[in-house]
């Protein structure tokens, strides 16, 4: 039982202590109104303060990138918001650290009294070696 508990302690703080900086790029799924599917790409940018606190930018590539706001992090949950410069909708992300290298929650915004949310799942990209 010792054992057991030691490793979990330390696989929880191993994940808090790699944290969430770097980038990031993955899909996002969702399905229409109508039911049909849709999906597309992101990118992440990210930059964990040792307060909690979270900068730096997402978007669908990292040249359309907008810069995050409110962004939040413990090293395992992850939350922010963008707004869309064309229409000034705000995205609101939630995520979570699902191991090292791998983010997945939802990206959920609300326009014209409707609300959509998507699925996301991110990889960290690995530096060039």
């Amino acid at each position: 039982m010792r054992h057991a508990l030691l490793l979990l302690l330390l696989a929880a703080f191993g994940a808090a202590a790699t944290g969430v900086s770097g980038k990031w790029t993955g899909t996002g799924e969702a399905r229409l109104p109508d039911g049909s599917p849709i999906s597309g790409t992101l990118f992440l940018a990210l930059e964990q303060q040792q307060d909690g606190r979270l900068s730096g930018s997402a978007g669908c590539d990292e040249a359309s990138a907008q810069p995050i706001r409110n962004g939040k992090t413990d090293g395992v949950k992850v939350r922010f918001e963008i707004t869309n410069p064309r229409n000034g909708v705000v995205s609101k992300f939630d995520l979570s650290l699902a191991g090292e290298d791998q983010l997945e929650g939802s990206v959920s915004a609300e326009a014209a009294g409707v609300r959509r949310t998507m699925t996301l799942k991110l990889a960290r990209v690995k530096p060039a070696q």
